[in-house]
């Protein structure tokens, strides 16, 4: 089992470098090699997370009926295929097209591995997903080093080389575990039954809302007061260095000595005041440890998301829970992005009031948690 584990955790690395090679910069690639307007990569990219999301639904319900294997190297074909294209697109109905079908193709990836996961016996989950989360974070510092180091790369070189990278990804595949397949024609019926898992979701959508916070905030945070914008980036790579040294001991020494509530509830706490600390930041070592304090909620709170919802899945539909657990993720995601634009657009990104919201925001849905500890007691 552990084997099946390392596989599935070099399968989780490869996913991310390959995605970090161009995610950092995707934006500036689009508007500088290909001239797209801000509106157009808006839509593009826009275009490109819907079907992401889609896909993640799908591929997991998907994965229960006909295997992990199979969905994961459809997954693989579709992602490499459509990048090399993505690459050498001279026209942005091309880009359209290919963005559509690298949403689809990586979308089968987050909820798949994770099932995997799950399904591995004789295998600490807490500590497995805790893995996860670590080589995830190596994946992206490495990844993101490549824009980095390589400014000057062609626009069709970056895609190029995510493809070869998820082409890698075939290899392991096939060493995978098998799994069985569930002719279950009623997930959605099964899943309404299951009514702590739809409060751990509830929940989710909450705690993902206040985690985008760091993606979309904290580089326009750093804009009003960093002349240097590349910066920014470091922030990022030294977080993810951060995740790979510290999550290890915070999954052992606490995560492991406590419950899993209690470990989220941590977390939405260190959210707040990561949050609350960053809207103060006007130096770039404020900004700083205002993420590293952030990132240590992440560290509580996604190995401990991912092993409630293994304990609360139906074996036989494990993919199934881990598409709505995604999708969780997605939409949390797209309310948390729209309430923080919304209100650095009426505050402003200097004033408190924001940064205050967010942070009150934080604490009542940790007492909440708290609250609902009795309902998902496992």
């Amino acid at each position: 089992m552990k084997k099946q584990l390392t596989y599935i955790l070099i399968s989780v690395f490869l996913v991310h470098l390959a995605d970090y090679i161009y995610i950092p910069i995707l934006p500036i690639l689009l508007n500088t090699k290909q001239k797209l307007s801000f509106r157009q990569i808006g839509l593009l990219i826009g275009i490109g997370s819907i079907c992401y999301q889609f896909s993640s639904l799908i591929s997991g319900f998907l994965s229960d009926k006909i295997g992990r294997k199979l969905v994961l190297f459809i997954g693989v074909i579709i992602t490499t295929v459509s990048l090399i294209f993505y690459g050498l697109s001279k026209s942005y109905h091309f880009l359209i097209i290919f963005e559509i079908l690298k949403g689809l193709g990586s979308g089968v990836f987050p909820p798949t591995l994770k099932a995997l996961i799950s399904e591995l016996d004789d295998v600490d989950k807490t500590l497995a997903f805790s893995k996860r989360g670590i080589v995830a974070n190596l994946g992206v510092a490495i990844g993101g080093l490549v824009p980095l180091l390589f400014a000057k790369l062609s626009f069709p070189i970056y895609f190029i080389s995510s493809s070869i990278i998820y082409g890698l990804i075939t290899i392991f595949i096939f060493k995978l575990p098998n799994t069985k397949k569930n002719n279950n024609h009623l997930p959605f019926k099964e899943l309404s039954k299951n009514r702590r898992f739809i409060l751990l979701n509830i929940l989710a959508f909450i705690i993902w809302a206040l985690y985008i916070q760091l993606r979309v905030i904290l580089p326009l945070k750093g804009k009003s007061f960093l002349v240097n914008l590349s910066i920014i980036s470091i922030i990022f790579s030294i977080t993810s260095v951060f995740v790979i040294i510290a999550q290890r001991f915070i999954t052992r020494r606490i995560i492991k000595k406590t419950s899993y509530l209690n470990s989220l509830s941590i977390g939405v706490i260190a959210f707040g005041i990561g949050l609350l600390l960053m809207g103060q930041a006007k130096s770039f070592s404020l900004l700083l440890f205002s993420s590293l304090i952030f990132i240590i909620g992440e560290m509580f709170i996604a190995p401990s998301l991912d092993a409630l919802t293994s304990k609360l899945a139906d074996e036989k539909m494990t993919g199934a829970y881990y598409s709505i657990s995604h999708l969780s993720f997605g939409l949390g995601s797209a309310f948390g992005s729209w309430l923080s634009g919304e209100l650095m657009q009426h505050f402003g990104i200097n004033n408190i009031l924001p940064w205050l919201i967010l942070f009150i925001m934080a604490i009542i849905t940790s007492i909440i948690i708290r609250l609902a500890k009795s309902k998902l007691t496992i």
